[in-house]
């Protein structure tokens, strides 16, 4: 099937089946550096043209900026491309903020994918966060592991716990710290007074604990205060 395609339209494709929702800007930054915006279009749409059940070009915001999208990963319903997308956005912000930073997708983690030097270790979560990013803080070497994830809808008081507790469980997870990104007002209260609850009944305090939650909005995607919000977020 990648016999249609030639090399750098086959590995094109990989990256889009392992990140599931890729923006054209990226692939174009990534892939398609020496050649002009329009033969970056014109092999990325070749791909779509060769391989329709594969892959789709969408439109999103203001500007209509362009993403690819994996079907048979991410699925045609809009909840899970719109949840996909945010967590590309989230992808090029890490990578672009943190020069030396990693990104391992969920794919990745779940298939036990290897890449360049990141070991196979840090993928072996029991519980599989969105995406994982492997970076050196500004201020050290040290080398951080955070969990990404990414909260659409609304779930239970219940399971919003259960799920916290499984991040704040060291032996689930080789994190260092979970960022729980809230897409909305509501979610991010709700995660936010079990995460309370959770340090209460522990008796530690919020900074103790391995998860943070994060409200989704405009001004967060934003570069200059994304960096601002990570850097204090993971103090």
């Amino acid at each position: 099937m990648y016999g249609l395609l030639n090399e750098i339209q086959s590995e094109v494709l990989n990256y889009i089946l392992i990140q599931r929702v890729v923006s054209f800007s990226e692939l174009r930054d990534s892939f398609f550096a020496s050649v002009s915006r329009q033969a970056a279009m014109k092999s990325i749409k070749g791909i779509s043209e060769k391989l329709p059940s594969l892959i789709d070009i969408k439109s999103r915001g203001i500007g209509a900026k362009k993403f690819v999208v994996a079907k048979p990963v991410a699925g045609l319903s809009s909840t899970y491309t719109d949840h996909d997308l945010i967590v590309s956005e989230l992808r090029e912000l890490f990578l672009s903020t943190y020069k030396d930073a990693k990104w391992i997708s969920e794919f990745e983690m779940r298939l036990g994918i290897s890449r360049s030097n990141i070991s196979t270790d840090l993928f072996k979560f029991s519980y599989q966060p969105d995406g994982a990013v492997i970076y050196c803080p500004i201020s050290g070497e040290k080398r951080i592991v955070v969990g990404i994830e990414v909260e659409k809808s609304l779930k239970t008081k219940r399971r919003i716990r259960e799920r916290l507790l499984g991040i704040e469980d060291a032996l689930l997870t080789h994190c260092d710290y979970f960022l729980v990104f809230a897409y909305a007002k509501s979610i991010f209260t709700l995660y936010q007074e079990a995460l309370t609850q959770i340090a209460q009944k522990q008796k530690r305090n919020h900074t103790q604990l391995r998860c943070r939650i994060i409200l989704l909005n405009s001004k967060l995607l934003e570069k200059e205060t994304f960096l601002k919000t990570i850097e204090e977020k993971l103090k």
